[in-house]
């Protein structure tokens, strides 16, 4: 609060008043009675009249921060005495004071000294009514960061002394202490000896000796910096690791100039016109549905400020409003009815002036299409598809479709979509026909009807995707559930009747104010229009965030016309500090204040939450229990909801793993309702989705169920010797664990609820073939092939479809499985998909699951060159990037071994097979050490001993 302090001089004593913006009386200060203080109400009525009888000046005995780093928060403590309703200055803006607290007679405040602020000499002034005193302060820049180069070490096993580099991110005022340690001192040791970086440098020189192959770490410590760690790779070949990240060189071979062509060229321009009087650029919307009403129609163009009244040729099936002038003066808006018969045709918008109506300034400018209602999907069935199918009926079911031009299917590949829909009179179910190719690769698509109104969305939902999967299990009609009743109340009294009213808070302002931000978050990395609202902006020549780094403003500040609001392009650096800024705005030199204390508050964040799995998925009523929520994005959440949220208590948020994890302790009420609920996350950056699914949905029932504890191995029984006569007898003391009766409640068998699931049986007339090994081979190959299945036993004519490149010999053995035969891979097979057809004496066999009865021709053996990140620490999640060849058509990417490592199980793989990206699940029981990654592709697996082009390791914490 800002107040004005005004002395009267006055014959006995000395008398001091001081005032808010508003012109109250806040503090009045008397030598002879002390200090006064006044509090209003938002309206401001006098609500507190507060008298402090003998104020003395502030006095400071002690303080316990007397040096400070920029960009970096401390608490500050001051003893002393004359503290009562004193307020802080800093001798620079860049100095922020915050939390203001008296606590037992010590002064406390957060300081945060920005970077922005010079370095050297600072102080606090500390002013109260009765004078004041300043407290003496030093700021240095920030502090900086250890750095090993090159990252990882790799030195050979000879014991003799390799270098490197020791960094600091920046120079600093003080000097820094180096410390050097390993992990293993028999794998490779540090060299001995002080390491210093003097005020003002930033790198020095350290030592590693390599004794015995094998893996450690090495460790960097400085007093006040943040310690780091260091793989250290002992081995033979350390000359490829070391230098595997020298930049790039290339050789600049200059040209010698020459005169320039000279050509007689057109260049195209905009069409440049020339307008007398009142012209129509645009209008916004340029189409509208049958149907729609009251819509904002905005007309947009040059000379309308005097538009008497609008007309729109044909009006047919058209009701509209009279205008009014846009707020910029750019032009003119109108609310439109649009009747459910109109006809859809072009209109055209003319505006009437004084000087007649208004020309567009381009053909079609003043147009507007009705058009009929876009096309709504909302549910495809069936939504699971096996390939090999034909002719597969499939219906759509929405609004809207009404002489529909077309279904199909994105992407396309592999299936054949009937040419003409069938259509319901009522327009909300279409039927056609979709056929898949036995070669159409596995999961999700994405069904649009397109129709004269438009198309519907091609963004995958629940409401308009089906999958490609190898089989169907089972296919249940109809789901049954519980009968819904409505239980009614007993009725309240009116005069028993609680209710409450609220309302927003209420408050005063003078001049330029700053309200809100739009968005509340920016994600780092982004480029997005900032909108900062607020009341009398229209001066504001100046916006900057606090901190700013990695901020990039991309534009001038724009303000509007009515001074609500200003805006300004911003760029996030990908790695801009997640971290919440202040927004400064200036008018006219003068900073402009929030209307709250959070109002110019901005987050920047990693990106949206998402929630990947819970555990546990069920909860007992009446039970107080521990809850883990695994995903991405969720460091800084701050609310965990359960939806419905009824009888569900949530308690303090802990997050973990660079924002991979989020635990928390759930209450559930004894009278909870039962049943399933959904989770959601809230952070700065937005919330999960609302959508249940199998990732965010748990249950509440009244019972644990079944937990399953013990496991009964076979009978053990006890072998009794004969013990021979002639052995003298013998006294022994044995001891047993204490041996109890557990008695248990007989229970009638026949009573006991089983579900006994079975495989799906199917019945074959005559022979038939159910699978193949193996699946896949690699040009050049000769493989063995084994058909399982019933009833092969005579010759069979086995043949592949497209086949090219594929010889089959003519020789076979048969066995009480199946076929055995041999097949040849050319050099030059093709790397495609083959079916495979099986004749016999009675005809075609029949394929029992033809998805499992496809042979595929790989491009050859994959080899890996590198891969990156190389390091990953317990719980992180970690996006793998393989580099090599031959890596089209990727399986999957496994490890070894494989304890703690969970791969994905979608792979990308780039048009040249040679870049995998697969994410990775560390999970935080890893075991540390290194793992050699492997990538499957059809007919072939990775090879080769472990080598630094392979080789993943996993930490505790990635340096």
């Amino acid at each position: 609060m800002m107040g004005v302090l005004l002395t009267l001089p006055l014959a006995a004593s000395d008398v001091r008043y001081s005032y808010d913006e508003l012109g109250r009386l806040i503090e009045a200060f008397d030598t002879a009675t002390g200090l006064t203080r006044y509090t209003y109400d938002p309206a401001g009525n006098l609500i507190g009249v507060n008298r402090y009888q003998g104020a003395a000046p502030p006095n400071v005995d002690d303080q316990e921060v007397a040096h400070l780093r920029c960009g970096a928060s401390v608490e500050m403590s001051i003893s002393g005495s004359g503290f009562d309703g004193v307020r802080l200055e800093a001798s620079d803006p860049d100095i922020l004071i915050d939390e203001v607290r008296l606590v037992e007679g010590v002064l406390m405040f957060t300081l945060t000294p920005l970077c922005s602020a010079p370095h050297g000499d600072h102080r606090i002034t500390i002013i109260g009514i009765a004078g004041s005193t300043e407290v003496p302060l030093s700021l240095g820049p920030k502090l900086p960061t250890l750095s090993v180069h090159p990252t990882p070490l790799a030195v050979p096993p000879d014991g003799s002394t390799r270098q490197f580099y020791i960094r600091l991110s920046s120079p600093d005022t003080i000097q820094h202490a180096i410390a050097l340690a390993t992990d293993a001192p028999d794998v490779a040791a540090a060299g001995e000896g002080e390491l210093v970086i003097p005020p003002g440098e930033t790198e020095v020189v350290g030592a590693l000796r390599g004794l015995s192959a094998g893996f450690t770490t090495l460790r960097v410590s400085a007093d006040a910096l943040k310690d780091i760690a260091v793989p250290v790779f002992v081995t033979a070949e350390f000359a490829g690791i070391n230098t595997s990240y020298t930049p790039v060189i290339g050789v600049v071979i200059p040209i010698a100039e020459q005169a320039p062509d000279e050509a007689d060229v057109a260049i195209p321009a905009s069409a440049i016109g020339v307008v007398l009087g009142a012209a129509v650029t645009g209008v916004d919307p340029s189409t509208v549905a049958l149907g729609s009403e009251q819509v904002p129609v905005h007309v947009r163009g040059v000379g309308l400020y005097e538009v008497a009244h609008v007309t729109i040729v044909p009006h047919d099936g058209l009701v509209w409003s009279a205008p009014a002038p846009l707020p910029d003066g750019a032009g003119i808006s109108f609310l439109l009815d649009v009747d459910e018969a109109a006809p859809t045709t072009l209109r055209r918008i003319v505006l009437h002036t004084d000087e007649g109506a208004a020309i567009p300034a381009q053909p079609g400018a003043d147009r507007l299409r009705v058009t009929l209602r876009a096309p709504v999907l909302h549910s495809v069935s069936p939504i699971n598809l096996v390939p090999g199918t034909s002719g597969m009926e499939v219906v759509l079911r929405g609004a809207n479709f009404h002489d529909a031009l077309s279904v199909d299917v994105v992407p396309p590949e592999g299936i054949a979509v009937g040419e003409s829909p069938v259509i319901s009179a009522d327009g909300t179910m279409a039927t056609t026909t979709l056929s898949v190719s036995p070669t159409a690769s596995y999961g999700e698509r994405v069904v649009r009807i397109v129709t004269p109104g438009g198309s519907t969305s091609v963004t995958p939902t629940p409401f308009n995707t089906v999958r490609i999967v190898p089989d169907i299990d089972a296919d249940i009609p109809n789901l049954l559930a519980a009968q819904v009743g409505v239980r009614r109340e007993v009725e309240i009294a009116d005069a028993e009747r609680a209710s409450a009213a609220q309302t927003v808070p209420v408050g005063v302002t003078r001049g330029a104010v700053l309200a809100a931000t739009e968005p509340s978050a920016l994600m780092v990395g982004e480029t997005r229009l900032l909108t900062v609202s607020g009341r009398g902006l229209q001066n504001v020549d100046q916006l900057a965030f606090m901190p700013d780094e990695g901020i990039a403003l991309d534009s001038a500040v724009l303000a509007s016309g009515d001074g609500t609001a200003v805006s300004v392009q911003v760029t996030v650096a990908p790695d801009a500090v997640t971290t919440r800024r202040q927004i400064v705005l200036h008018s006219a030199g003068q900073r402009v204040p929030p209307v709250r204390a959070d109002a110019d508050r901005i987050w920047i964040a990693s990106g949206a939450p998402q929630v990947q799995s819970v555990s546990p998925l069920v909860f007992v009523a009446g039970e107080v229990v521990p809850i883990t929520l695994r995903g991405v994005h969720l460091e800084d959440a701050f609310e965990v909801e359960f939806v419905p949220q009824n009888g569900i208590s949530i308690g303090e948020l802990v997050p973990g793993g660079n924002g991979t994890w989020l635990s928390t302790v759930v209450s559930v009420a004894q009278d909870a309702s039962l049943g399933e609920r959904t989770i959601r996350v809230r952070t700065p950056a937005g919330a999960t989705s609302p959508l249940p699914g199998p990732s965010n949905r748990v249950y509440i029932t009244e019972s644990p169920g079944t937990d399953v504890s013990a496991l009964a191995g076979p009978s053990v029984g006890v072998l009794r010797e004969q013990v021979p006569q002639d052995s003298p007898p013998e006294s022994r003391s044995t001891h047993a664990v204490t041996v109890g009766v557990l008695k248990e409640e007989a229970v009638d068998p026949s009573e006991i609820p089983r579900l006994v699931s079975a495989a799906r049986a199917g019945v074959a007339k005559g022979p038939v073939a159910l699978g193949l090994s193996p699946v896949a081979g690699l040009p050049g190959q000769q493989v063995d092939l084994h058909i399982t299945g019933h009833g092969l036993t005579e010759p069979m004519d086995v043949r592949f479809e497209p086949g090219t490149g594929i010889v089959v010999e003519e020789s076979q053995a048969h066995d009480a499985g199946g076929i055995l035969i041999r097949v040849t891979l050319e050099a030059d097979a093709p790397p495609v998909v083959h079916s495979l057809t099986i004749e016999g004496e009675q005809g075609a066999v029949h394929h029992a699951k033809p998805a499992q009865m496809l042979f595929e021709v790989g491009y050859g053996s994959p080899a890996i060159h590198s891969i990156e990140p190389i390091l990953g620490g317990r719980g992180d999640l970690v996006d793998l990037l393989i580099r090599g060849e031959s890596l089209n058509g990727a399986w999957r990417v496994y490890a070894e071994p494989g304890e703690g490592v969970v791969f994905d199980s979608h792979t990308t793989v780039n048009a040249a097979g040679t870049e995998v990206r697969v994410p990775v699940q560390i999970e935080a029981t890893a075991p540390l050490g290194p793992r050699v990654i492997r990538v499957v592709v059809p007919g072939a697996v990775s090879e080769g001993p472990a080598e630094p082009a392979n080789t993943f390791t996993i930490y505790e914490a990635v340096p």
